[in-house]
């Protein structure tokens, strides 16, 4: 810990180190991010989802490194996944053939992606996460919209309710191919993807969108560690 003197120091110069904190980061940024993540976390809880495309700008606008700012995001995207994938589970709301299916390709592609991080551009993964923010909120968009429009039952599987779902060798093969995917660009950027992935697990496996969300919050949850 270093020592300063108050007088000498403005609030807004102070870094997390001289608090004892083992970071340069500057104290404000770092009470700005908390209050961020407080309410993307809440947020979050409403809509089921991690949102780790909300928290990962702020720590790239808080002029975070990239490879940083994605592993941070990736490891809090994690915890609270667990969180929900614990009440999920206790529900009996994850389906672990799903797990095999999806969450064992995007496991892997984490682990390579998160490997990827290292050798590739900083400004490429800044644009690969801006792409990723912007489908976030498109989708929100469109929910919205057939939500007023009372048509997003078959777009979000609320016509879906109670089904275990269709595993042909074509769609299998396709959620695969999907979570392996997935898995490879969120290891790398910093995100577990969970909106990217949800959706296709219900519109190609036709499962309840319920059972859909609790095993989604499960393999964001292993699939970030690995990340």
């Amino acid at each position: 810990m270093r020592s300063f003197v108050w007088t000498e120091r403005t609030c807004s110069k102070l870094i997390l180190e001289d608090i004892g904190l083992p970071s340069d980061l500057l104290l404000w940024k770092a009470v700005t991010l908390t209050i961020i993540s407080l309410a993307v976390g809440v947020l979050g809880g409403f809509v089921g989802l991690a949102l780790g495309t909300v928290r990962l700008p702020a720590m790239l606008l808080m002029g975070m490194a990239a490879p940083v700012a994605g592993g941070t995001n990736i490891l809090v995207s994690s915890l609270a996944s667990l969180t929900g994938a614990i009440r999920h589970y206790r529900e009996g709301r994850v389906n672990f053939r799903i797990v095999l299916i999806m969450g064992v390709p995007a496991f892997i592609g984490a682990f390579i992606g998160g490997f990827a991080a290292d050798v590739a551009p900083e400004n490429l993964l800044i644009f690969l996460a801006g792409l990723l923010v912007f489908w976030q909120g498109v989708e929100f968009v469109i929910l919205y919209r057939n939500r007023r429009g009372n048509t997003s039952a078959h777009m979000f599987g609320a016509d879906l309710e109670g089904q275990t779902g269709t595993f042909t060798p074509g769609r299998i093969g396709s959620e695969a191919g999907v979570g392996f995917g997935v898995g490879l660009l969120g290891g790398a950027v910093g995100l577990i993807l969970g909106s990217i992935r949800l959706p296709a697990l219900v519109r190609i496996l036709r499962i309840d969108p319920r059972i859909a969300a609790g095993t989604n919050l499960f393999i964001g949850f292993f699939m970030g560690s690995l990340g």
